[in-house]
């Protein structure tokens, strides 16, 4: 039994969704199994929670706390990088991530990502393609608004029209990020390494040529059209830039 206290199980109490009745009951299930130290049960309960399609940064802190204190350090590193993706739970994610790390016996490399890498996963991590979709919406529709009162208000239609391209412009611009958004979310999935070691191939198969190794919490970057291919095979860029083939039951993806 391992011992954690710089995460200790009170985060059980404070991060409590509001969910549906079942899935509540079965949430309160769960973290009183936590409590027991009866993890593995524990996670059993949050996982069939996920399956019926919820999802909450409170879900995957608690599912990589029950990972965290089966010594699942891979896995616990890939619920908690799904936490850090919402508001709520972002701070204790990223804390509970820095001291996976340091648990850790072999660390990537990490390539430092380019200036509109950052500032898309920015926008996706804080406004996501929902709202930015909504915020084109409204921008298209006050824009037309303003439009069609400059025709009625004639003094002031010069203003009016101002107004209204200056919206229609956003509005065009926010939809157009919300489509790139979306096409990088639909086309790349995240993943990290759950076993000790995974290796990279050349080839969907074990018996190519070698090209990298993936130890347990290493993250990358999942290519699904090219995955799609290859049936039990994930094609993969980890962190220090080497691309590959790694076996799909290795990895957690998300």
């Amino acid at each position: 039994m391992i011992t954690i206290r710089i995460i200790p199980v009170l985060f059980l109490i404070i991060l409590l969704p509001a969910i549906t009745a079942g899935q509540q009951t079965q949430f309160e299930t769960a973290n009183t199994l936590m409590e027991d130290y009866q993890f593995t049960e524990a996670l059993e309960y949050y996982r069939s929670i996920e399956d019926r399609g919820y999802h909450s940064g409170e879900l995957f802190f608690n599912m990589g706390l029950a990972s965290l204190y089966q010594d699942s350090l891979g896995l616990a590193k890939s619920y908690f990088m799904q936490s850090s993706r919402y508001r709520e739970t972002s701070a204790e994610a990223r804390s509970a991530l820095d001291y996976l790390e340091s648990r850790f016996e072999q660390r990537s490399a990490v390539l430092p990502q380019l200036p509109w890498e950052r500032f898309f996963n920015w926008i996706d991590t804080r406004f996501g393609t929902g709202l930015m979709g909504a915020l084109s919406l409204l921008f298209l529709n006050t824009g037309i608004a303003l439009l069609i009162a400059g025709w009625f208000y004639t003094e002031r239609a010069f203003w009016l029209k101002i107004g209204s391209r200056v919206l229609l412009a956003s509005a065009l611009l926010f939809f157009l990020v919300t489509l790139y958004l979306s096409w990088n979310n639909h086309r790349y999935s995240d993943a990290v390494t759950i076993d000790a070691r995974a290796h990279l191939y050349e080839q969907p198969q074990v018996s190519a040529t070698p090209s990298g190794t993936a130890y347990e919490g290493f993250a990358m970057r999942v290519n699904n059209p090219k995955s799609a291919d290859a049936s039990g095979w994930l094609y993969v860029r980890l962190e220090n830039g080497r691309y590959g083939w790694i076996e799909a039951n290795r990895v957690r993806t998300f």
